[in-house]
């Protein structure tokens, strides 16, 4: 089993996924249970565009490790890839239960939630991960998401916090200069 996976991984950073798939599979057919060899199966899959397959792979890992909340994650990243908004929420909903201190899941949870106009509760996600983490792009998503629960002020609030720092990129202009519309202030 070692050394098919080190022949997976070869094959996979030589960008040879057809053989590291098959290399992969080979382990599976030995140790049904790998986790590592699921994790590279799924990952593999996905960047071919099998995504019933890599989610497969997925829901074998979180059978076998429902604590793990990278396994979650890596399944929202999928699902996301596949355009699956319900999976991805979903999971990247859990990921963040399990390690409520992983920003990347909140970010990618929260910007997940934005493609889908689901601006409320991205809203609540994000405040809740601004708790953790005060970074730029967390607050930036913050501010979208109140745009699109028409909180025109709050926009101006959020985007102005961005800018005390002397930021200025053309999202917060855009945001700005919707909201300062809609709140009819030309001023």
């Amino acid at each position: 089993v070692d050394i098919l996976q080190r022949r997976g991984h070869c094959l996979f950073r030589m960008g040879n996924y057809g053989s590291a798939i098959r290399q992969f599979e080979k382990i599976i057919t030995l140790d049904s249970l790998n986790h590592n060899a699921l994790f590279q199966l799924g990952q593999l899959y996905a960047r071919n565009n099998q995504f019933a397959n890599a989610y497969a792979c997925y829901v074998k890992l979180i059978t076998v490790d429902s604590t793990n909340s990278f396994y979650y994650k890596q399944f929202g990243i999928v699902a996301s890839q596949a355009n699956d908004v319900i999976v991805s929420v979903a999971n990247l909903f859990q990921a963040v239960n399990l390690n409520p201190r992983d920003i990347e899941a909140y970010a990618l949870l929260g910007n997940a939630l934005l493609e889908s106009d689901q601006f409320a509760l991205a809203d609540s996600v994000l405040t809740n991960a601004l708790t953790i983490n005060r970074s730029p792009q967390l607050r930036l998503m913050l501010a979208k998401a109140q745009l699109g629960e028409e909180k025109y002020e709050e926009v101006i609030k959020t985007v102005g916090q961005l800018m005390v720092k002397g930021d200025t990129i053309p999202a917060y202009a855009r945001l700005l200069g919707i909201s300062y519309f809609q709140l009819d202030k030309f001023d």
